[in-house]
């Protein structure tokens, strides 16, 4: 009985209270115009050497998928919806096999540059811009488990996903 009494007083107290306990309260003055100018730019579209590297590109690996950014219009992520974006150790897919032949077998972005070389009319520049590049964070990967191989940085920050066969996962570009 003394249950039942504390149960319907604590649930009448808890209705009578909730409709007081808003964590939002309106704002009083009118909310603030965005000066941001970004959003009513538009990107450039790719032009046609852009184009035709895409499309080279999607020709070699057809479920290749390029994502472009919204305010400058180059390419933002550039993954595979299915497998790798290169073959084993670099050669195959996106990758021809001259393309990672002339870069020296010891380096270990080896898979990388490759693909950026290869793509260069797609990304307006080669892997020698990856030459001012620092490596922020490397990780060691066994047993061909995917993992980030490498984190440059060129002024800003992206992140290459590489397996342990040296097989391009997806490149932001």
């Amino acid at each position: 009985m003394k249950i039942r009494f504390i149960a319907v007083t604590c649930f009448g107290l808890l209705g009578c209270l909730l409709p007081a306990a808003r964590g939002f309260q309106t704002p009083e003055q009118p909310a603030l115009p965005n000066y941001d100018v970004r959003a009513a730019t538009k990107a450039a579209p790719p032009d046609a050497r852009e184009d035709q590297a895409a499309a080279s590109l999607k020709s070699r690996v057809p479920a290749a998928q390029i994502a472009r950014d919204n305010l400058l219009g180059s390419p933002k992520l550039i993954s595979a919806a299915r497998g790798f974006l290169t073959g084993p150790n670099g050669k195959g897919k996106a990758v021809t096999p001259a393309q990672i032949d002339a870069l020296p077998a010891n380096d270990p972005h080896r898979a990388i540059k490759a693909f950026v070389n290869e793509h260069a009319a797609l990304f307006g520049h080669d892997a020698k811009t990856l030459s001012a590049a620092t490596v922020t964070r490397g990780a060691t990967v066994s047993a061909g488990r995917v993992g980030v191989g490498v984190t440059v940085s060129v002024g800003g920050a992206a992140a290459v996903a590489v397996t342990g066969k040296e097989r391009v996962v997806e490149f932001p570009a």
